[in-house]
């Protein structure tokens, strides 16, 4: 099987680490050959990993101090179409709407807290996708 990559994009770092921790645990053990989850607090660091790489799945929080992701997902839009990776928003406020996102090319957006099984099932279906 391949590789997967996964970008958890919140300025809340026990909650990247959480999520982190859970999809580099539970992606194991579907086989995957290599499971690389990294983490970024701020946007400038969510982008320069983007430029670095293409990620399976980026999870990104919208609203961050310094911009959140909006600016995430505009980073997306501008990449290389080899670079580009699917984004879904999380979001611990209700009033978030996702169809206001939805031409940043965000594919859903997820109320906070999170079900993790509902993040695992997200990126095993976009690995799968991929594969296609």
């Amino acid at each position: 099987m391949k590789a997967i990559k996964v970008l958890v994009v919140d300025d809340q770092i026990d909650i990247s680490e959480a999520i982190a921790e859970y999809l580099e645990i539970v992606l194991n053990d579907h086989g995957f050959e290599t499971v690389e989850v990294r983490q970024a607090t701020k946007v400038a660091d969510a982008v320069a990993e983007l430029e670095k790489q293409k990620f399976t799945v980026v999870f990104s929080d919208i609203r961050m101090p310094d911009g959140g992701g909006v600016k995430v997902a505009k980073s997306i839009q501008q990449l290389p179409e080899d670079k580009k990776s699917t984004i879904y928003f999380l979001s611990g406020f209700d009033k978030e709407d996702l169809e206001s996102y939805l031409d940043l090319g965000v594919k859903d957006l997820l109320r906070k807290p999170v079900n993790l099984n509902d993040l695992e099932e997200i990126v095993l279906r976009e690995a799968n996708e991929q594969l296609i």
